[in-house]
């Protein structure tokens, strides 16, 4: 039995696939051929009732025939059995119901019974037939009524086996008898017969092809529309995910980044030291400055990303700019043993102050990283209104020219190889997300072994209409911190230490807090502490925010208190909310104490 049974099987596998029941071979294909066979069935219905009835009227002799009555009949009835298969089908919600057994049922009883109606197609036309004398004597009307069946199977031209069977039993009979009568107009109108029949299937087969084809691409183009959304989905969480992995590692890592710091920095002020202890020092000072600017850099990506830096243009004196520069950088290029020149100017442009210094930082920076000898030019053109960065290092090849700019993009070459490959690539990422926030156009010339050359459209202002502000500068003010009063909040105790400790050296008085309840107690008491500046790091455990801290010191110390925030996070929006606040500072760890006293107010006189 099992033997059979898989002979069985077999057997109706090869017959599906068949090259003529090809289109059943997929089951949504398959579903939606049967839902269209088996659409506007009533349409076919009303035809063969109107042909049976021009039939029985226009030829007496039927009217004797018994069995044409049963194959009218069997006809009609069959027309009923395909209107209630339609009411059956389209009960189905969706054509994925429609099974691999119940669309073959639905479809072998279609295909069957169609066949069914053909042959009784091709017995009544025998019969016609059989009662001409000769070819020439068919009677119009009978003609009229084989297209009348012909139209009505129109719609089953999708199926192939359907349009072929249906052409082949009704025509071939009527050639064979053209063939057989003989004589001139029989022989043209068999010839003429075999032509419609070999277009008739040529048509059919082409039309099955082409409507099967639709059905099966969209039904693709489905699927891979809906594999490409999943796709994009399983893309933006996993993006989600990276971002958030990404935010607390962040976070994390600068907590003992400014722990290193601030140990950095008392070393440094110790004179306890020789010179071997001092090179190292040095040398551990610019591995540490070079962690510093790599989380600066990510944090600059993270906060254009999250749309936390706004533009505020003004007037920008740009040798002040140069001066502020060349302070920041001549050590670096020192230490490589290169020159870095700025071109004295007069020039005042409009243009944020912030965003500039950072985007020419970090040309310079990548300049000076990537030469190897001699140096980087920086001046301001006023013919062309451009700021142009020139080096003499070793070129960007014009296949790496566009590229450069995109994120985590670096060049190989031999002097990234010197430099042991440090760095992710962001610095001139940023300076083209910088450009583009600020509307500036920048652009790049170079050629291999003959240099670079950065430029920065600006725009020049009458240095006499506009009252420059002054660009934030880190200014040394350690010796005027004597006497200054600060509330330090820090939920890491080392932390919390070395900057208690390191502020103290200086002759800051230091009151610590570990949480947001502490505050609210210290604030609370009879004889509230001296405060002249809040310093407090954000996320404090428990829920508690540096805003909540700032927010009840202000309701005991007035609003003017000054705040400022230490945060690692990179997000740009969970304080949002500090930065609408006014005398609030946000600073990202890590910081080191030099930037961080820049933006102590000075101490208040004791009345």
């Amino acid at each position: 039995m099992r033997a059979q049974a898989s002979q069985a099987h077999k057997w109706l596998m090869g017959i599906q696939q068949h090259p003529w029941l090809h289109d059943f071979a997929e089951t949504r294909t398959r579903a939606e051929v049967v839902q269209t066979l088996y659409t506007d069935s009533i349409i076919p219905l009303i035809i063969n009732a109107f042909a049976s009835i021009v039939l029985l009227y226009a030829y007496d002799f039927l009217w004797d025939m018994g069995w044409f009555f049963l194959i009218l009949l069997v006809w009609n009835l069959w027309a009923f059995v395909q209107m209630y298969g339609e009411y059956q089908v389209k009960a189905l919600t969706k054509l994925d119901e429609l099974n691999h057994e119940l669309t073959w049922f639905y479809g072998a009883l279609y295909v069957l019974g169609s066949l069914c109606q053909f042959v009784c197609l091709a017995c009544i036309l025998v019969v016609f037939l059989l009662q001409q004398e000769s070819v020439l004597n068919f009677h119009p009307v009978a003609i009229s009524v084989f297209f009348y069946y012909f139209a009505a199977v129109m719609k089953d031209f999708p199926v192939r086996l359907l349009s072929l069977s249906y052409t082949l039993f009704l025509f071939v009979p009527m050639m064979v008898y053209y063939v057989l009568q003989g004589g001139t107009a029989a022989w043209v109108l068999a010839v003429s017969t075999l032509i419609f029949i070999c277009g008739a299937c040529s048509f059919s087969n082409t039309v099955g092809r082409a409507f099967v084809t639709q059905i099966r691409q969209r039904y693709e183009l489905e699927m891979l529309t809906e594999r490409q959304m999943l796709e994009k989905q399983r893309a933006d969480a996993a993006n989600q995910a990276k971002s958030r992995f990404f935010t607390s590692a962040s976070h994390d890592a600068r907590q003992p980044l400014q722990a290193i710091g601030l140990l950095y920095d008392s070393l440094v002020s110790s004179s306890s030291m020789d010179a071997h202890d001092r090179r190292t020092l040095e040398k551990i000072g610019s591995n540490l400055h070079s962690i510093q600017n790599l989380f600066n850099r990510v944090l600059d990506i993270s906060r254009i990303e999250a749309g936390a830096i706004t533009p505020q243009m003004q007037a920008v004196s740009l040798q002040n700019l140069f001066d502020t520069l060349d302070a920041q950088l001549g050590e670096f290029a020192a230490s490589k043993h290169l020159w870095l020149r700025f071109a004295p100017t007069s020039a005042v442009v409009w243009h944020d102050p912030d965003l500039l210094e950072r985007m020419v930082v970090n040309v310079i920076h990548n300049a000076l990283k990537f030469t190897e000898q001699g140096g980087v030019w920086i001046g301001f053109r006023r013919a062309r209104g451009r700021l142009e960065i020139r080096d003499s290092g070793i070129g960007i090849a014009s296949e790496h020219q566009t590229q450069i700019f995109e994120e985590f993009h670096q060049v190989e070459n031999s002097a990234r190889k010197r430099n042991d490959g440090k760095g992710l690539g962001l610095g001139l990422s940023i300076v083209k997300r910088l450009a583009v926030l600020s509307n500036t156009a920048m652009g790049l010339h170079s050629s291999m072994a003959q240099g670079s050359t950065f430029w920065l459209s600006l725009n020049i202002v009458n240095a006499a209409a506009h009252v420059e502000v002054p660009m934030p500068m880190v200014v040394d003010q350690m010796a005027s911190l004597q006497g200054l009063s600060i509330v330090l909040v820090e939920d890491d105790d080392e932390l919390r230490t070395l900057l208690t400790a390191s502020l103290m050296q200086y002759g800051v008085m230091v009151t610590t807090c570990s949480t947001a309840t502490e505050v609210e107690q210290l604030f609370a008491a009879n004889h509230p502490v001296r405060c002249d500046v809040l310093l407090t790091d954000y996320r404090l455990g428990y829920g508690a925010t540096g805003i909540d801290v700032a927010k009840h010191a202000r309701q005991c110390m007035g609003d003017d208190l000054p705040v400022i925030v230490l945060t690692g996070d990179t997000s740009g929006f969970d304080y949002k909310e500090l930065l609408d606040q006014p005398h609030t500072i946000v600073l990202h760890k890590p910081v080191t104490l030099v930037q961080l006293c820049a933006h102590f107010p000075k101490p208040k006189l004791d009345a």
